[in-house]
Parts: C-alpha cells; structure tokens; sequence
C-alpha cells in the first residue's frame, strides 16, 4: 500500500471538516446580522433598547398594580344601605304582585 493514499485521505477528511466549519461560521454571522433591529445597529444596541422597553412595562405594570389595588378597597364601599322593598301595585285586587 503507497503511504500517499491514508495521507489524501486526512487531507480529504481535514479539507471536509474546514468547510463545513466555515459554512457554520457564515451562517452564525449571517443570522447575528439579521438579529438586530435597525440596519447599521449591533445586536448589543438592539438587546439594550429591548431590555429598557421591558423595564417601562414593569413600571407600568406596577402603576396598574396600584391602581387596581384602589380600585377593590373602592368597590368594597360601592354597594351599601341596599335593600329590597316589597311592592304591590293593587292593593284592592287581593293578590300579592311581586
């Protein structure tokens, strides 16, 4: 057996594993691209306007917390001195109506 042939053959393998290794690599540096939100701007700009937009809905979110809390102390004292009061239209019919 010639001893090119077993080194043509790691070549081939180590030229086989490169290429695919570049492919991955393109194609993570294609989708990091497509990541951020304007054109021209980095995915760490991109993470940062997020994360402040989530930050204003917590502070939103606790402002509603709030006013929902003040909403159900009021609604406790919403509805009081209800009764019900029997009424009878004809009093001369002998029937009770309601």
């Amino acid at each position: 057996m010639d001893s090119s042939i077993p080194f043509f053959i790691a070549l081939s393998v180590f030229t086989a594993w490169l290429l695919l290794l570049t492919y991955l690599y393109l194609d993570s540096v294609k989708h990091y691209k497509t990541l951020s939100i304007n054109r021209g701007e980095s995915l760490d700009k991109a993470i940062n306007l997020i994360f402040k937009g989530l930050e204003q809905l917590h502070g939103e979110q606790a402002k509603e917390k709030a006013r929902i809390t003040k909403l159900e102390k009021d609604s406790l004292r919403a509805v009081q001195k209800i009764f019900l009061k029997r009424f009878n239209p004809f009093e001369d019919t002998g029937g009770n109506q309601s």
